[in-house]
């Protein structure tokens, strides 16, 4: 919970998804006024609602249209990540680190209030052939394996980054992509070859921030 004992809550609303499951943003709209009586009904607090937006853009319509109270997203976007119609693009970590924070400013400049996106990695290749959602990735941005400082020190400038624009993050709340999205190239879970050392990485910026 947030301000006040608030539920956070996080939508998914990404590029036609939201037309595609609900038929419109008026749809969408109606059954999320309707979610937030129901939570209210049981004497709990009106949800705070986080759209996980693709854009800045997409995001001042979540607030516009459907009336969240935030946006973040689901994971970094790499500018030009999808010319390449024919193969995939390899990429840095760096480059999808960057483009996260591209993307938080771009929120903050929309005038909108952010939970700063983590991205810990992207690689879909696993899902190719993959006949379900959205037919396969077959083409795009594959980014290199970030080592744990890496993810760590990304974390830690999230952070940094809310704390310099409180009135922006103004719950001073994150999210990480992502806990197990491994077949997409993105995970926080112990793993075989790391164990869990981008769990003991973080822990370890966190301390030290907390220290000072």
């Amino acid at each position: 919970t947030v301000i006040g004992e608030r539920p956070l809550v996080f939508l998914f609303v990404w590029g036609e998804d939201l037309e595609k499951i609900w038929g419109s943003w008026q749809k969408m709209r109606a059954l999320l006024d309707d979610f937030r009586e129901r939570v209210r009904g049981v004497s709990m607090k009106n949800p705070y609602v986080v759209a996980m937006v693709a854009t800045a853009e997409e995001g001042k319509r979540s607030v516009e249209e459907l009336g969240v109270d935030a946006v973040t997203s689901y994971v970094g976007s790499i500018p030009g990540g999808y010319d390449n119609t024919e193969s995939y693009t390899r990429f840095s970590y760096n480059s999808l680190s960057q483009a996260d924070r591209i993307l938080w400013d771009s929120f903050r400049s929309a005038g909108l209030k952010v939970l700063p996106i983590v991205s810990t990695g992207w690689d879909p290749r696993p899902h190719r052939d993959d006949i379900w959602g959205y037919g396969g990735y077959k083409t795009g941005p594959v980014v290199e394996s970030a080592t744990p400082n890496q993810i760590a020190s990304h974390v830690k400038e999230s952070i940094e980054w809310m704390k310099a624009h409180p009135e922006t993050a103004e719950i001073q709340t994150l999210i990480v992509y992502a806990w197990n999205e491994l077949s997409e190239g993105g995970w926080l879970v112990p793993t075989k070859q790391e164990g869990d050392a981008r769990l003991r990485a973080i822990d370890a910026v966190l301390q030290e921030m907390l220290k000072n």
